[in-house]
């Protein structure tokens, strides 16, 4: 298995970051493992704000306790237009899991060229 395939697979499987950590190029690495708990620690904080707003409402006595009606809650809060911000972080969280596979193929890609020529 080549290098850049490897390194693919381990920054699109484990988490964004590790194949370049694997390369070598730990710098790089930093980078993509910490966006990555960023995005989704916001994706989390806005997750719990929601479910706090839910659960809110239940013990108010505005929302019935039993699944559907704060699964329709749930949906209504969603739809007001306040999933912009989770839409954001989300598109971040991808966009960087992308790029890392894509950097850690390119990187492995110039390492397997590099390791073919010195051998010849």
């Amino acid at each position: 298995m080549t290098r850049a395939l490897k390194a693919g697979l381990y920054s699109g499987i484990v988490c964004p970051g590790v194949g370049q950590w694997w390369l070598g190029y730990k710098l790089l690495a930093c980078v993509f493992v910490l966006l990555s708990l960023i995005s989704l620690g916001a994706i989390g904080q806005f997750l719990l704000a929601q479910a706090h707003t839910v659960v809110d409402q239940v013990l108010a006595g505005q929302v019935n306790n039993n699944f559907f009606s704060i699964y329709q809650q749930v949906k209504a809060l969603m739809a007001q237009g306040v999933s912009e911000e989770l839409s954001g972080w989300s598109q971040l969280f991808v966009a960087n899991w992308l790029i890392a596979i894509i950097s850690a193929a390119y990187l492995g890609y110039r390492q397997d060229k590099l390791a073919e020529q010195a051998s010849e």
